[in-house]
């Protein structure tokens, strides 16, 4: 028998933001240091093109998480995957995690902005 390695992949923090009262920066490092404490493997940590103070709250996060990976949400468009890759500078362990929705309107606007830059 094999052992398989699970990694935990927590959206705790990047959720918090999008609620109608965001987290404070202090309940925000208070969550991520204790998922830190408790082995949680990768942090999804914010969605970093939604607003300036969700970007602040990744760069905040950065500054006192170390060991995770700390990853950032962004839509399959190109000024989302540089916001993200703009907010995880000086992270140890970064990672961007890409999604594209899938609704008739999501789908839509994914091919008319793909067309717009040239693919």
């Amino acid at each position: 028998m094999t052992s398989r390695k699970i990694d935990v992949f927590d959206t705790m923090l990047r959720d918090g933001q999008q609620a109608s009262h965001p987290m404070s920066r202090e309940v925000e490092i208070s969550i991520a240091r204790a998922l830190d404490d408790l082995g949680v493997d990768i942090l999804e940590i914010g969605f970093a093109q939604s607003s300036g103070g969700d970007f602040q709250g990744i760069r905040n996060i950065i500054q006192e998480i170390k060991r995770p990976v700390l990853c950032v949400l962004a839509r399959s468009k190109i000024e989302d995957v540089e916001a993200a890759a703009r907010s995880l500078n000086g992270a140890q362990h970064p990672r961007i995690h890409v999604f594209i929705g899938a609704s008739d309107i999501h789908l839509l606007t994914i091919q008319r902005d793909w067309l717009l830059c040239g693919f």
